[in-house]
């Protein structure tokens, strides 16, 4: 079944319960579809996976399993170019195949100052920032104005809208619209806002106070996946013990890139590595992984350490001096079972008709085959 589009304020015939709540966000409309179904999953499991470079063919992930639990606190690891902010885009931008549309995915980023936001006020801002609460205010609005018409609507219209009316009231109820000023207010000031900078235009803000109110009005939103990339850039110190006390509170998921290691320590219960194109999952704390990635690193080192011992001063008439005479000439040794994945250069591609080149200059002890 084809998904209904969200239709705008102009579009809707207010007395039809169906066009009011198709004004409403795709996320809310799919948990109002799943609102009697049980057992509603809020986790993300999806696989194959794969992702994409932007504007490109090349895979960044390919063939991965996609699995993000709901109430952990996640941080995403990996090495720049592995695919973490196009991961982020995709999460926020609803691209994925079989993402669960019943997710309110958030991207929390630096505010942008739009032509209608130009002269919103740091609060104004914050409380703005709810995409459903403002559809909410507008249905209500429009509502009221269509009760009050002259002339007024027949007496069938008149019931349907007072009904509507209602079930807005009852849906604003539900995420305490009427204190989302005060609960926005509290969070400013935590950050640093008091009653006179919370009035002030986001347009005269520095780039680090608006990365304030970005912070503030993703909390206020209470996504089920907050997605926060570098969010301590340009905090001060006070600002960043303020974001940890927040994401250690959080009551739903979120995933995190940082650079910051003590809040790592502090706030992450999961990390998720990008490697080789793949995503792997670590359950532990941040500083029980960096051992445990310490552990591993120094474990490869030593295998890599005993390989090349091994292969340094070979007996001539050992198999493995053969393999190497062998390669050194141009052939490759099929050996089931015994190559080494530590070692740092490929294998010699075979020729198409591998043939024995007749020496031109007296063979080696090394390279002389029993």
């Amino acid at each position: 079944m084809a998904e209904r589009k969200q239709l705008k304020i102009e579009e809707v015939n207010w007395t039809k319960r169906e066009d009011v709540m198709d004004t409403f966000p795709s996320y809310i409309r799919e948990q109002f579809a799943l609102a009697r179904a049980k057992n509603v999953s809020r986790s993300v499991d999806i696989s194959p996976f794969d992702l994409k470079a932007p504007f490109s063919s090349e895979y960044l992930i390919k063939d991965a399993h996609l699995n993000l639990e709901p109430n952990k606190r996640h941080v995403l690891v990996g090495e720049a170019g592995t695919g973490k902010s196009t991961l982020f885009e995709a999460l926020a931008g609803g691209t994925i195949k079989g993402f669960p549309l019943h997710l309110h995915v958030y991207h929390c980023q630096e505010i942008e100052l739009t032509e209608e936001r130009a002269n919103f006020s740091v609060l104004q801002t914050v409380v703005r920032s709810h995409e459903y609460r403002n559809i909410l205010l507008d249905c209500k609005r429009e509502i009221q104005k269509c009760l009050s018409a002259d002339p007024p609507p027949p007496e069938a219209d008149v019931t349907a809208l007072k009904e509507n009316d209602e079930f807005i009231d009852m849906q604003l109820t539900k995420i305490n619209s009427a204190g989302a000023e005060l609960r926005a207010s509290q969070m400013l000031k935590v950050l640093g806002f008091d009653e006179v900078g919370q009035t002030k235009p986001t347009s005269s803000l520095s780039g680090g106070l608006r990365m304030r109110v970005a912070l503030c009005a993703a909390f206020f939103v209470q996504p089920d996946l907050l997605l926060l990339d570098e969010p301590t850039n340009h905090l001060d110190f006070p600002s960043v013990l303020c974001l940890e006390n927040r994401l250690r509170g959080y009551g739903k998921s979120f995933l995190l890139v940082c650079h910051d290691r003590d809040l790592l320590n502090n706030v992450c219960t999961s990390v998720i590595m990008l490697e080789e194109k793949k995503i792997k999952y670590f359950n532990m704390g941040f500083a029980e992984f960096e051992k445990k990635r310490a552990r591993d690193d120094k474990k490869y080192a030593e295998d890599c350490d005993k390989f090349m011992n091994r292969n340094r001063n070979l007996d001539f008439s050992s198999p493995l001096a053969r393999e190497k005479a062998s390669s050194k000439n141009g052939l490759t040794t099929s050996r089931p079972g015994k190559r080494c994945w530590l070692a740092s250069s490929p294998s010699p591609r075979p020729s198409p008709s591998p043939r024995r080149r007749a020496p031109t200059a007296p063979l080696s002890p090394l390279e002389r085959c029993p």
